[in-house]
């Protein structure tokens, strides 16, 4: 079964893919069923493509409901795709109807925007569909993509994400789990973790402290070699324990 979607060009797209190999998820995305809908999936590669995008997108102030009022579909429909629709290997699921043109519609907006409206410069019609690649990990020849062009799209995001995030900020976004949460794992209430953690830990003592002990925690399934793997770049060179 095939659908012809006009939302990609007229490409012909198969209804359904394959499901990749299983993953093992890390064990902190077993969160009580109460806080299930709070927090996105964590998986051993750190948080999935979707959720990136969607955060870099927050950062320049399209969240929720704009971003929803922005591709014309109710807020749920985002709720949706991003806690019902990632496959184990962090990628979007596909499914030949909605999913897809709502995958597609976010690869737009975000095309448009930081960090990956500075790319491919004299290629401007790769950056869509380089997004929509690096959500679904699905791509085709006719969009003609270049190899380098979908791990640019990962190094951008990592390299903005690391930029614009203070490193312990950026760690409780890698855990997944909730600013309650996240801040009662290092025995921190909410209002001192908001006290410390937009610091440098180069030149805070106890920034750094809880940064190493936040890492030691959360981030022990990201190893050197394969923090986001292909599509992305470690983050923490010199913090990370």
């Amino acid at each position: 079964m095939e659908y012809q979607s006009p939302h990609l060009g007229g490409v012909t797209i198969p209804a359904h893919i394959d499901a990749p190999g299983p993953a093992t998820p890390c064990t902190l995305t077993l969160l009580p069923l109460t806080r299930r809908k709070s927090a996105c999936v964590l998986l051993p590669t750190g948080r999935a493509p979707l959720d990136n995008v969607l955060e870099v997108l927050a950062m320049s102030g399209i969240v929720g409901s704009h971003l929803a009022a922005e591709l014309n579909v109710p807020a749920v429909a985002l709720s949706r795709l991003r806690h019902d629709c990632i496959s184990d290997d962090g990628t979007c699921r596909r499914n030949g109807g909605d999913n897809d043109m709502l995958i597609w519609d976010i690869a737009k907006v975000a095309a448009e925007g930081p960090p990956t409206n500075g790319l491919f410069n004299d290629r401007t019609d790769a950056r869509r569909p380089a997004l929509w690649t690096y959500m679904t990990g699905v791509s085709w020849q006719d969009w003609h993509l270049q190899p380098g062009d979908v791990p640019a799209v990962a190094q951008a995001t990592a390299e903005y994400l690391t930029t614009y995030k203070a490193p312990l900020v950026l760690v409780r976004y890698l855990s997944g789990l909730s600013t309650a949460d996240f801040a009662a794992s290092l025995d921190l209430s909410r209002q001192r973790m908001h006290l410390i953690e937009g610091r440098d830990p180069k030149g805070d003592e106890l920034c750094s402290r809880y940064l190493a002990l936040a890492c030691r925690k959360h981030l022990q399934h990201l190893t050197a070699d394969s923090f986001w793997g292909e599509r992305g770049s470690r983050i923490f060179p010199t913090e990370t324990p």
